[in-house]
């Protein structure tokens, strides 16, 4: 039985090229960076309370406000913002469009408040309240002036998000055409299935 079982450990030293070994040392070293960084200048400063406000205040607006007739499709509309904003803010993270100095904890990425949690309910409220697409996209081009214009250097202000090369108004079609295409994929997913059809005003939604 100990051998079979041998037959399934992990090798104690895997084989790749010198060049990943030394992307896999660098790694283990930003990763201690990070968390010393996290414990000396986040943790529990003033800082990480915003954050910690801005992930559970927003949750508490999205259960007291939501449509519980269509919680499963307003609710997915979310899921699929939260990971399409996810994956934008990894890609400019890694490119170095801008960055994050602190975060909630080490092991979540310091845009999870935001990506995951503010941006997905401000825009499913507006999925709820705006079911046709022109109303849609009008409020959702208010709101995202607003997040990059207003919000955005209020943030940066308080040096939880620092652009590098990226401008605060590129964000405003970037929020517009992923919020579109979240609401398009939304349609195509539940839009044929009776139980996820939601009414607004006698209205179906869009």
């Amino acid at each position: 039985m100990n051998a079979f079982l041998q037959g399934f450990k992990v090798p104690a030293k895997l084989y790749w090229e010198s060049s990943y070994e030394k992307i896999i040392e660098t790694q283990r070293s930003l990763t201690d960076l990070h968390i010393q960084n996290w414990l000396h200048y986040s943790f529990p400063r003033w800082t990480w309370w915003f954050l910690l406000f801005w992930t559970i205040f927003p949750l508490f607006i999205w259960w007291k406000y939501i449509d519980r007739k269509c919680f499963l499709k307003i609710s997915f509309f979310g899921v699929m913002l939260s990971i399409s904003s996810g994956i934008l803010d990894s890609v400019g993270v890694q490119l170095l469009l801008w960055t994050y100095p602190y975060g909630l904890v080490p092991a979540l990425p310091n845009f999870f408040p935001i990506d995951y949690v503010t941006i997905p309910v401000i825009f499913m409220l507006i999925y709820q309240k705006y079911p046709e697409w022109k109303k849609f996209i009008i409020a959702s081009t208010i709101a995202a002036s607003v997040l990059s214009l207003v919000l955005d250097p209020v943030i940066v202000y308080l040096n939880i998000y620092q652009p590098l090369t990226w401008q605060y108004y590129y964000s405003i079609p970037t929020f517009v055409f992923m919020v579109c295409f979240c609401k398009w994929v939304t349609i195509i997913v539940t839009g044929q299935d009776s139980i996820y059809k939601g009414v607004y005003g006698g209205k179906k939604t869009a």
